[in-house]
């Protein structure tokens, strides 16, 4: 599981206690240190154990709180001791999950509540985790489209994609763009506004790899949906430019803006597609060693039944 995807499972299933160190995917004891360490050495990454050394430890590099990210490790100071005292990580829109001595265990808290607020000490980005976001890969291969795309409306709710050609309208494009970065999505507005791998993000949160959802464009209720790359712009299908575009979100779209949402790779699409090839092959093989069987049975059967019909005429 990525980062966010296991935090986010051991909500509730973590129980607080100090110094504690016993952590597993079924969840377990810690406190607030051991909990990170362990979510993050279960993608890759070896942290130190205290809050304080996770800090400062030179794996990690200072992040502004204006551009977290989710599976960003965000840390507290002056909670029960002077300096750095609390860590958690962030997992976007404003919240973070933690281990927290007053609520007993793992839960999700906002940092703009004021006791966080108070006293919050920065944030540190940990390289080579898989945080469960791919949002510079989703703008890569976004981009990578330009010139590619054809738009049709007719093609609402499906794609088709010829000899490096994509036929989709808005809604289709973005459904493909994610799907190669592992996430299998619908091709509407609604299911994709609707999917559960999609967590909801405000617009002040908006970072390059987000689906962004409009009402009121060209129409009424829910009707257009495109990807922002970053730097106020969005990359989209669109009629007015018949297939691929990159242009500015501020002014128009930002004020039809509806809804974004962060989409996190799924961690099972790549276990599952090995397992689902690895049972395949095993089925193809057990499949073999079957028919081998049945065949041998058969010509057993049918040296039998020859040696019988021979002696009945001895």
């Amino acid at each position: 599981m990525s980062v966010i995807s296991l935090a986010n499972d051991l909500v509730g299933k973590v129980k607080y206690s100090f110094g504690a160190n016993s952590l597993s995917s079924a969840g377990g004891t810690g406190d607030c240190s051991s909990f990170v360490q362990y979510v993050f050495s279960q993608n890759g990454v070896t942290l130190p154990r205290t809050a304080e050394s996770q800090h400062n430890s030179s794996k990690g590099k200072a992040v502004s709180k204006d551009q977290l990210q989710a599976g960003d490790v965000v840390f507290f100071q002056g909670t029960y001791k002077s300096g750095i005292s609390h860590v958690g990580i962030y997992a976007g829109n404003g919240k973070f999950i933690h281990n927290s001595s007053s609520k007993g265990g793992t839960t999700i808290s906002d940092l703009s509540d004021s006791y966080y607020t108070q006293h919050y000490a920065g944030a540190r980005r940990y390289e080579g985790a898989n945080t469960g976001f791919s949002g510079e890969s989703i703008v890569s291969i976004a981009r990578s489209m330009k010139g590619k795309v054809t738009y049709d409306y007719e093609h609402k709710n499906k794609i088709t994609n010829v000899v490096g050609n994509l036929v989709a309208d808005c809604g289709g494009f973005v459904a493909y763009v994610l799907s190669k970065v592992g996430i299998k999505t619908g091709t509407s507005l609604t299911s994709l506004l609707n999917d559960s791998q999609g967590i909801e993000v405000s617009k002040d949160d908006l970072q390059a790899g987000d689906v962004i959802f409009y009402k009121d464009v060209g129409g009424s209720g829910l009707t257009h949906v495109n990807i922002y790359a970053g730097n106020d712009r969005v990359i989209e299908s669109t009629k007015s430019a018949k297939g691929y575009k990159e242009t500015s979100f501020s002014g128009f779209y930002e004020n039809h803006f509806y809804k974004a949402k962060r989409f996190i790779t799924s961690d099972s699409a790549t276990t599952n597609s090995e397992n689902s090839s690895s049972g395949s092959n095993l089925g193809i093989i057990k499949g073999f060693a079957s028919n081998i069987v049945v065949a041998i049975v058969i010509a057993v059967l049918l040296v039998l039944g020859f040696v019988l019909f021979a002696k009945a005429f001895v």
